[in-house]
């Protein structure tokens, strides 16, 4: 097979099958040395911020999205220009970091304080971000041999004052005695140096960084849902599954990725793509490890049938007793068990009903329902009063019939609804995956007033005359006090909010904030309305309510 397929930003694959789900499986082996690192659909997605997964830059989509890296030369100054050196040193009121970032998009103009210092700091703008930059500036000004620059890298590198006190001296004597700054524009310079010593980055690293991050992004870009159920399998080894579970599949939404819930029925024990829909493993409810899954596939072998063929009697009869409480009781809870026509809510009561039979009853079941199948747990309780109580029957004793004819009473007039809430729901996904699939907390509650969800907002949608109202859950919330404006030093805050379409970001200002921030606080659903930001990524919420 000689096909390949072809992505509009022209990158190409050699397809090796063709499946009849239309679906094609093609040659990923590229390398570094092989893939064009002019792809204009993998800095799209940086300049996007879609950078969750990315190496060295997942937490950084906001810097990324400011810059807009164009090429390797400015995804590795990114990777620099986030350290401290950078993000701390201060000049003119900003830092380093935002210096570039304005100077890179023309908000700043670019000076480089001295010629004899452009051709070292024209790949950045005229900023020093690197240890590399240091050490020329120390040789071409200052007359530093290779062993007094490396002695300045090292008082960088292990923020040593002492030793960068002791290297100024000589930096301000070279200068002098090389007469290409004076003794003010020496002094200027070396305080750049010393900003630095707070962790300013070396150039090695940065751009090896930056090329990983790059291959990183190159397979997200164009195979998103392969990279995503990737890391999805992953999540396990973060310090924290679960909120790494939430944002990668938060992010697949907002890539218009489907991920649907675990399946008894499909059996797989990790997160798997299967037609372009990525669904989770078994092993991925909480308190289900591999061990577990493995005796599951074990004992739903034995049935005899597969999966989709049981009946729901099938499964508590022939099945729930041989695997452990907890997993059964998970895999209901989470919609992973799908036989029949029950709420999720109806099978873990009829499963607490089955479970309270003796093994000698359970034992006796089996064997009747293997010879007649029963079709419902109720018809298994009467069976069972219908025959005679002593050794030789199904019911031990009087005072055994007593409590299974309670059993079948409370299934008959059970104490609570046996409806599945939207909240309910919503909580017991959350609780044992990590993330609710069917619902968000947002569906529990009146958003008539909406016209906008996370997704919608995403895509570019404005709302009625620019307003938009946008009801979601809080995921993050950040403060700050501004540096800026008509009074500086009040509060403000940024906000991650979700619902199972998408997340988005918003910006609260001063005043709203002042306002509405006593019920602005992680897992909260609220309703939010305002209208998008200049930038167009954000939504600027002027009225909040609790919803």
């Amino acid at each position: 097979m000689n096909k390949s397929f072809t992505y509009p930003c022209g990158c190409s694959f050699k397809v090796l099958e063709e499946r009849e789900d239309g679906q094609h499986r093609i040659d990923v082996n590229f390398t570094l040395e092989n893939i064009p690192l002019d792809c204009a659909r993998t800095w799209k997605m940086f300049s996007d911020g879609n950078v969750k997964g990315i190496f060295q830059l997942e937490n950084q989509g906001r810097i990324c999205k400011e810059v807009k890296p164009e090429n390797i030369s400015q995804l590795s100054a990114i990777c620099a220009i986030i350290r401290p050196g950078c993000s701390e040193a201060m000049r003119d009121g900003k830092s380093i970091t935002q210096h570039y970032i304005d100077r890179k998009n023309g908000v700043e103009e670019v000076e480089y304080f001295h010629p004899a210092l452009e051709h070292i700091l024209e790949d950045t703008f005229g900023e020093m971000i690197y240890q590399e930059q240091a050490m020329r500036v120390a040789q071409d000004i200052a007359g530093f041999d290779m062993q007094q620059a490396d002695i300045l890298r090292k008082a960088i590198g292990k923020k040593n004052p002492q030793l960068m006190a002791e290297v100024k001296t000589e930096f301000l004597e070279g200068c002098d005695s090389q007469d290409i700054v004076n003794k003010e524009e020496a002094e200027e310079i070396f305080s750049w140096i010393e900003k630095s010593q707070r962790y300013s980055f070396n150039k090695s690293h940065s751009v090896s960084y930056a090329t990983n991050a790059y291959l990183t992004a190159y397979s997200k870009a164009h195979f998103p849902r392969g990279f995503i159920t990737s890391y999805l399998n992953f999540a396990h080894e973060k310090p924290k599954p679960f909120i790494e579970t939430y944002q990668l599949i938060q992010n697949a939404r907002s890539m218009n990725i489907d991920v649907q819930l675990p399946s008894l029925e499909r059996m797989n024990t990790h997160f798997v793509l299967e037609n372009r829909i990525i669904y989770f493993g078994l092993s991925d409810i909480k308190s289900i490890g591999e061990k577990v899954v493995g005796r599951i596939q074990r004992e739903a072998s034995k049935v005899g049938k597969p999966v989709a063929d049981w009946s729901w009697v099938d499964f508590l009869v022939l099945f729930s007793q041989s695997v452990p409480s907890t997993a059964i009781k998970n895999m209901i809870s989470t919609g992973a068990v799908t036989t029949g026509k029950l709420s999720r809510t109806n099978r873990l009561y009829e499963y607490d009903v089955y479970t309270q039979l003796t093994e000698r009853e359970h034992k006796a079941v089996v064997k009747k329902h293997l010879a007649a199948p029963y079709k419902s747990l109720e018809d298994i309780l009467a069976d069972m009063l219908e025959g005679e109580t002593g050794r030789n029957h199904m019911i031990s004793s009087d005072k055994r019939a007593t409590k299974i004819q309670g059993l079948l009473k409370s299934l008959k007039n059970p104490s609570h609804t046996m409806e599945d809430s939207p909240s309910w729901i919503s909580s017991a996904e959350e609780r044992l995956l990590g993330i609710s699939i069917t619902y968000s907390a947002v569906d529990a509650c009146d958003i008539g007033a909406a016209n906008c969800n996370c997704q919608e907002f995403v895509a570019g949608f404005n709302g009625r005359g620019g307003v938009i109202m946008l009801p979601a859950k809080i995921d993050s919330v950040k403060e700050i006090k501004t540096k800026s404006g008509q009074n500086p030093g009040r509060k403000m805050g940024f906000l991650s909010v979700s619902d199972t379409s998408g997340s988005c970001e918003i910006v609260v200002f001063p005043d709203p904030w002042e306002q509405y921030s006593g019920f602005l606080c992680e897992d909260n659903t609220v309703m939010l309305t305002g209208k998008r930001g200049r930038e167009n990524n954000s939504l600027i919420a002027e009225k909040i309510w609790q919803l």
